[in-house]
């Protein structure tokens, strides 16, 4: 009967569908062929939509295993997770997120019997997959199978002769096992079969510094660095661990070897240069920036850059004199500006603020509607006000400067400026202003610092008029909104202070902001009088021991170290509980180390900081004082 020959494929079909079939059935005999296949056809169709949801619903549950085994992983259950890993893979043989689920915890579990078969299994399935096939190697050693292993190296070397990947697969295999000559040599060799010398230079750079062999970590930092010059500054730290690991000599050496595999390369010479100068040979560095400079087409940018680095390390007078011989050669404009501002902040380090001031004034001269005379009005004015403490013209150099800069950036260094000089010469109504301006609302691009730097010196104003209330309203904006400014801290620091403060009444406070509003005012010593008078006054204030601390700095800046360290003992032992003992112990270490010269006594005082402070925050500066202090000045047998 022709009944007999529906497809089996519409059988079943809705009864709203059953007018389809009728269809078919009157159709004459020679079409049923085609009639069938449009009926599979159809009811595939109308069967894709269960279909296509069983495999999403499928993929769900899979992939909510998944999570359920990292969860269990994170939480260090990896028997459990790796359980759930495992039947993912029977559902899903080629799940791959399940896959690496199950290495990873078969290789923390040591679980080598299962872990091989696993491997093999994938490796089969995808011979060309070379990390599957290092990871092998990895678990054949780990199972104590170290033929096997080495054969399995030997066939990735083989089936991927040109493959950086499987040469830094089998290296950090190695690594991993602390096989470091392995590892090398795995490099090197690779290098060879690749025809390319430069290759794997930082992993080499890495392995060797993990082996301590420090000339073979000197030569691939510079020849990383001649591939990557923007990374200077990394590999300048690399060279200075790499001396603390072996010696200054033995860097030195194989720098030096190393730069002459280079020869051409200016990095590789500036490399050498700033070693030579941070090891205190100027002269040595002079010559590695020339050459730079040479190789440069005698640009003079290298001789810039020795200039400012010798200044950063102390090396004034070679500084200075790089600079008068960059003004006196032939070169462009911006160079000789740059060079003049040099010179000037090297007469300012120096202490010749006279020669300082000049300089900026023929810079002022020489480069009008540049930034750079923008940059020496701004640091002139800055002279005259701190230095000179002459407000009122320095008033007149910054209102200039607001007239006439060519940057906002300098415009908003004018403000600052005359704020800060209105406070000294006693307006602070006119100061308000300017910090108001800086905050202007249609100001949108001013920078989340400048608005914390302005909220703090609002702050001060308030504190200044003797409004505390608003002073801290201003502090704590600060130190809510700017969490990641330092003026945040300090904000902060206040916020405390006066809270303290106001225990012992607000007339010893106000007596004490006075002190602080006179610092400001560079009137030195009618602040010391009156940090003295309280102290005398009110001995058991709260805020005692911070007069004191402000007494020790205040002596240390009017030239009387010795009496600096005499009122911070005094804190010390008065108030051996304060938070203030810590800040106590730094600042006069610093002034025996750079005031008095007393190396011996800075170092006892670094070192009583790091004893009695453990967790205070400049303790990592105070271990570095140490060992350069140490290195610097060694104890006399």
């Amino acid at each position: 009967m022709i009944v007999n020959r529906i497809p089996e494929a519409l059988r079943g079909i809705a009864p709203r569908r059953i007018h389809l079939v009728s269809c078919l059935l009157a159709k004459p005999r020679r079409t049923l062929l085609v009639d069938g296949l449009l009926a599979v056809f159809l009811a595939v169709l109308f069967s894709l939509p269960s279909n296509v949801e069983g495999q999403l619903n499928r993929a769900a549950d899979l992939n909510r295993r998944i999570e359920q085994a990292r969860s269990l992983e994170r939480l260090r259950q990896y028997d459990r997770a790796v359980v759930l890993f495992e039947r993912v893979l029977q559902d899903d043989p080629d799940n791959r997120s399940a896959l690496n689920g199950a290495l990873r915890l078969y290789f923390r579990l040591e679980a080598y019997n299962k872990l091989i078969p696993l491997l093999e299994t994938h490796i089969a399935k995808s011979p060309d997959d070379s990390r599957l096939r290092g990871r092998l190697a990895e678990a054949l050693y780990g199972a104590g199978r170290d033929d096997e292993a080495e054969e399995q190296i030997r066939d990735m070397l083989e089936r991927f002769p040109q493959s950086e990947s499987a040469v830094s697969q089998i290296a950090n295999l190695h690594l991993r096992r602390e096989a470091y000559d392995r590892a090398i040599q795995t490099y090197l060799d690779g290098r060879k079969r690749l025809g390319n010398p430069e290759a794997f230079a930082l992993a080499l750079a890495s392995v060797y510094t993990s082996a301590f062999e420090v000339p073979g970590a000197v030569r691939e930092f510079t020849r990383w660095l001649t591939q990557q010059p923007g990374q200077w500054r990394i590999v300048n730290d690399r060279i200075d661990l790499l001396a603390s690991i072996g010696s200054q000599e033995l860097v030195e050496q194989a720098l030096r070897a190393a730069v002459a595999e280079h020869r051409d390369s200016k990095d590789a010479q500036d490399l050498l240069g700033g070693f030579y100068l941070r090891s205190g040979k100027p002269v040595e560095a002079l010559a590695a920036y020339r050459e730079a400079d040479r190789l440069d087409g005698d640009s003079g940018k290298y001789l810039v850059r020795y200039a400012d680095w010798a200044l950063r390390e102390g090396h004034h007078k070679d500084a200075i004199a790089t600079y008068r011989e960059l003004i006196g050669a032939n070169g462009s404009e911006d160079l000789h500006a740059e060079a003049y501002t040099g010179l000037a902040l090297a007469y300012r380090k120096r202490g010749g603020m006279d020669d300082a001031a000049e300089t900026y004034r023929q810079i002022i001269a020489q480069y009008p509607n540049t930034e750079f005379r923008d940059e020496a009005m701004s640091n002139l004015a800055d002279l005259l006000l701190v230095h000179y403490r002459d407000a009122p013209r320095a008033l007149a150099m910054y209102r200039s400067l607001l007239a006439d800069a060519s940057a906002p950036e300098y415009r908003e260094k004018a403000r600052f400026g005359m704020a800060e000089c209105y406070v000294v010469m006693g307006s602070l109504e006119d100061a308000i202003v300017q910090y108001n301006a800086i905050l202007e609302p249609e100001v949108d691009t001013t920078e989340a610092e400048t608005r914390a730097r302005t909220q703090y010196h609002l702050g001060e104003m308030a504190l200044f008029q003797n409004r505390l209330d608003d002073a801290l309203g201003h502090f704590r904006e600060t130190a809510d909104r700017y969490t990641g400014s330092p003026y945040a801290n300090d904000a902060l620091a206040w916020t405390i202070l006066i809270a303290e403060g106001r225990q012992g009444g607000d007339g010893p406070l106000s007596d004490y902001i006075r002190s602080v509003r006179l610092r400001r005012q560079y009137k030195d010593q009618e602040a010391l009088d009156s940090c003295k008078s309280f102290v005398e006054e009110n001995a058991e204030s709260p805020i005692a021991d911070t007069v004191i601390l402000d007494i020790g700095m205040l002596l240390e800046g009017m030239g009387k170290p010795f009496q600096a360290v005499a009122a911070l003992q005094d804190l010390i032992e008065r108030y051996p509980e304060s938070r203030r003992v810590a800040a106590a112990h730094w600042r006069i270490a610093e002034i025996y180390e750079t005031k008095i010269g007393d190396i011996p006594r800075a170092l006892t005082e670094y070192e009583t900081l790091l004893l009695a402070h453990p967790d205070h925050f400049r303790n990592d500066a105070a271990r570095r004082k140490i060992r350069e202090l140490t290195e610097d000045h060694p104890p006399m047998p």
